[in-house]
């Protein structure tokens, strides 16, 4: 299967209107990209016309593909995504107005395959991970197809509570003009959001409480799943060259939040065969990789806590993929997918530990660290002088400054011996440096 990525434009993605200077400022609202009329026609609904139009008339950019960059629809598919998820990014508020459809799903081949996830959802996944408000308006005859039925479903615990207001066009626009007009917007632009850490430790704090079980804790498996485990029942048997294509994608993507994307768009292939449900390897296998990806990006990223689309989420989900597939009993599966993350696991709980407020739950999350840790470091695989790094910088977290010491000396001896890369080595010598000159030698 070629991994050539047709050249195509987009239904939603006309070229229809010019761009005006606003085009290039930080817009203050990013309008999604369900575009079609109630009417199924190639037209995009009149409202979002009239709520740029809203936009320009105030001199407060709102951001509406189609207005604001009219040739995007003549780019690459995977080009089109990532433009809109930078513009989410940089908008301070997410806008959606809902009617019934899903939205027009990414093209993936130039045989004209398709992912299932849709530009819209790339979007609405984009705003829920970053944390940005969310304001959804319904159009007075709002019917969801089964696939948006599906997708807000599995957005539930990061979307706003719904009913959400079912409004005429005239009334959603109303709404949208004092949203954008008002005090709450002008304090919002003055926060940057894209700049601010996107979960706070109230936030953090909040989640732990209220999704970590102490079973879990006992176990040493997090609580906490990838969308909390749910599956999509729309999407039909995946197609795993559509699944490999797009985690390839990933893999060849520097830059972490379009990696994001790409990993979302494997994992949203795989949903209907669902880790709990299937006792396939392959498929298993599949989610084993995606899952750890994401898990990758999203520390990156800065996706910490008790969060169904974060770090630990994924690495809960992990857990369980990887006690199925030690009990399948195949030879032929490597022990990378057998053995559970551990070494992954002890960072994740000590960025969490950073990120906590409460005294208490920091603490747990340290001895969760820890617990982890030790377990990586006994297995005598995988990158041991990493896994001592991270267990001296819990033990100077915890107060244990003679033990850190002696361990980040243990890893600066380690990475002298094996040889390795001056930056490697120069890591050591600073977090070594930096333990010995707050504590004195």
């Amino acid at each position: 299967m070629s991994h050539h990525l047709e050249r195509m434009q987009v239904n939603d993605l006309g070229d229809r209107h010019t761009v005006d200077a606003h085009a290039t400022e930080r817009p203050v609202a990013f309008l999604s990209s369900i575009y079609l009329s109630a009417a199924e026609s190639d037209e995009p609904a009149s409202v979002r016309a009239r709520i740029w139009e809203c936009g320009q008339r105030l001199g407060i950019p709102i951001w509406v593909a189609e207005h604001s960059k009219p040739n995007l629809g003549t780019q690459l598919p995977l080009v089109i995504v990532d433009e809109c998820l930078q513009q989410v990014a940089r908008a301070d508020v997410f806008l959606c107005v809902l009617h019934g459809r899903h939205g027009t799903r990414i093209t993936a081949l130039e045989e004209q395959a398709r992912w299932h996830a849709s530009h819209f959802e790339m979007e609405i996944y984009q705003a829920a991970a970053l944390g940005k408000p969310i304001h959804i308006f319904q159009t007075l005859d709002f019917e969801p197809e089964p696939q948006l039925g599906d997708l807000l479903e599995l957005l539930t615990d990061v979307l706003p509570a719904s009913p959400w207001p079912r409004l005429s066009e005239d009334q959603i626009v109303s709404e949208i003009e004092r949203l954008i007009s008002g005090h709450r917007l002008a304090r919002l632009q003055k926060r940057l959001l894209p700049r601010r850490p996107m979960i706070g430790p109230a936030l953090v704090d909040g989640l732990a409480w209220r999704r970590e079980h102490v079973s879990a804790a006992r176990s040493g498996m997090p609580s906490v799943q990838f969308l909390d485990g749910r599956s999509d029942r729309s999407v039909a048997r995946p197609d795993y060259e559509l699944v490999n294509l797009a985690l390839d994608e990933a893999d060849r993507e520097r830059e972490q939040q379009r990696r994001l994307a790409r990993y979302w768009i494997a994992l949203r292939e795989l949903m209907d065969a669902h880790y709990a449900a299937v006792r396939e390897p392959d498929t298993l296998l599949l989610w084993d990789r995606a899952l750890d990806s994401w898990a990758g990006a999203a520390a990156w990223c800065g996706l910490h806590g008790h969060i169904h689309m974060g770090c630990l989420g994924a690495f809960g989900s992990l857990c369980r993929i990887r006690v199925i597939l030690a009990d399948a009993g195949r030879h032929d599966i490597g022990p990378n997918h057998l053995r559970q993350p551990h070494g992954p696991l002890a960072s994740s709980y000590y960025s969490l530990a950073k990120r906590h407020g409460d005294r208490s739950l920091r603490n747990a999350a340290l001895t969760a660290a820890r617990h982890h840790v030790l377990q990586a470091i006994s297995s005598n695989d995988g990158d041991q002088s990493g896994y001592l790094a991270i267990k001296a910088s819990i033990e100077l977290a915890q107060g244990n400054t003679v033990a850190a010491k002696g361990d980040y000396r243990n890893v600066l001896s380690l990475r002298y011996d094996a040889g390795e890369a001056a930056g490697r080595i120069g890591e050591a010598q600073s977090e070594l440096g930096f333990a010995l000159e707050r504590f004195l030698a």
